[in-house]
């Protein structure tokens, strides 16, 4: 990184979350510049000393960006202009004392550099007690995003806030309706890619935040009380965040065959975040549709439909957050399946062609929703049951994966035939009939049923008769 640093106006300073991660020895590929001129001409020049990718960030606030890609990978470095007279005045105006530390770029690579740098808010003192303060109650107002930033952090590195903190975040949570919903669903979703979603989703819920941002948790908050105890729904829902987290980490034991092939496919990006991202939050609004299906029938409590209703409800939220339209579908589509494997799991046959439908149904959701499910299920069970690995749900979901990773062909059948063949074994002319047989030789391929293009044919030709 050192060496990076070369082209930056010599009155630069580093700042910010790198510099926090830098104290903290972590790993970190994001640097923020502040530069004493002109912030945009600063990036323009560093990008050609370079050979960087230079683009606007952010025009309206004046932050440029230069992406920087070689034999160091991906270095991101975001260029401001500085705020007030001197960088100590800029620092001040920052959201919380752990990213309000600055270090002249003349400093960097420099073996002493912690010595160097300036501190003007107490941020060391903070990052060794391992607390995030707010460097004022005015700053989260300017930017009510800071609020959700700062739970963001809790996340990330386990820190606590400062006890004047967590009053002003709970007085502010109000002002989050102002921020974008862009900007919200980016800080959600970073959330959600830490280890402590879960913790930090009570957290946010104990200050009221996670309301203001979906208001749809509180009738969760009401209702199945004598299923889930206090916090009825929503404290299931919670839970079940945190049993899929420990499942991330349980994937060796779990699955020992192919577990770094789910692995990859867990930490694939999805929209610029890791797919595990997206699944904690379908198992967050799993059952979402609950509270609208609740219905008493006798003693018992009953949620029927509540799959597709939360679909639905799901499918609004993702819109509100402006997540894309394939996002949207895929978060949908999770929410409205996922009690299926655990009808699966209670069949007394899994068969082949049950398992064919599922991929074919699903498509690339599928295995997301098998650990979605996977989560959710094993905060019913003991920990003795879980570990035990014999309950029914878990091995219909666990041969679903093994089918997908280990025995492809039965999910995704190779092409024995097309839609010409068929269209001239039967004379057919062009249509949904030919699209119908073709998906109807898929399913009994998987099945073994058809293993040949005679057999193939025959099929079809039974089936059209």
């Amino acid at each position: 990184m050192n060496q990076l640093i070369k082209g930056c106006p010599p009155e630069s300073w580093l700042v910010g979350g790198f510099l926090r991660d830098a104290w903290l020895g972590r790993p970190t590929s994001d640097a923020d510049v502040v530069v004493a001129g002109d912030a945009k001409n600063a990036a323009r020049r560093f990008a050609a000393a370079q050979g960087g990718h230079f683009f606007p960030l952010d025009e309206e606030r004046g932050t440029y960006r230069v992406v920087l890609t070689g034999s160091h990978g991906k270095i991101v470095f975001d260029f401001c202009q500085r705020q007030g007279k001197t960088i100590e005045n800029d620092l001040q105006k920052r959201d919380f004392t752990i990213n309000a530390m600055g270090l002249s770029v003349l400093h960097w690579g420099d073996p002493n550099w912690k010595k160097k740098v300036l501190d003007p808010t107490g941020a060391i003192a903070d990052l060794q007690r391992k607390k995030i303060r707010r460097i004022s109650a005015a700053n989260l107002k300017e930017d009510p995003l800071r609020i959700l930033r700062a739970f963001r952090f809790m996340a990330e590195l386990g820190f606590g806030f400062t006890p004047e903190t967590w009053s002003d975040v709970k007085k502010a949570g109000p002002w989050l309706k102002r921020s974008s919903p862009e900007r919200v669903r980016e800080e959600i979703l970073y959330l959600l890619a830490s280890p402590r979603a879960a913790d930090t989703l009570r957290e946010m819920d104990r200050a009221g935040v996670l309301a203001v941002v979906f208001p749809e948790v509180e009738p969760l908050r009401r209702t199945g009380f004598d299923y889930y105890g206090k916090g009825g729904v929503l404290t299931h829902s919670i839970a079940a965040v945190g049993s899929l987290e420990k499942l991330l980490t349980e994937l060796p034991r779990q699955f020992p065959p192919f577990h770094k092939e789910l692995t990859a496919y867990l930490n694939e990006v999805v929209g610029q975040h890791p797919r595990y991202a997206h699944l904690k939050l379908v198992e967050l609004f799993h059952d979402i549709g609950k509270p609208a299906t609740a219905k008493k029938e006798g003693d018992k409590l009953h949620f029927y439909g509540h799959d597709a209703v939360g679909a639905r409800m799901v499918e609004k939220i993702a819109a509100r957050l402006r997540f894309s339209s394939n996002e949207t579908r895929s978060i949908s589509r999770q929410v409205g399946a996922h009690m299926r494997p655990g009808n699966l799991g209670h069949q007394p046959v899994l068969s082949d062609r049950a398992i064919y439908r599922f991929f074919r149904d699903l498509e690339g959701d599928a295995v997301g929703l098998l650990i979605v499910a996977l989560g959710d299920h094993f905060t019913y069970l003991s920990p003795r049951a879980r570990n035990g690995r014999k309950d029914p749900v878990y091995r219909t979901i666990r041969k679903l994966l093994e089918t997908y990773f280990l025995k492809r062909a039965s999910v995704e059948p190779p092409k024995i035939v097309d839609g010409n063949d068929v269209m001239k074994a039967l004379k057919l002319k062009p249509g949904p009939e030919v699209g119908r047989l073709l998906a109807a030789v898929r399913e009994a391929q998987a099945a073994g049923e058809v293993k040949s293009k005679k057999e193939a044919l025959a099929l079809a030709k039974t089936l059209l008769a």
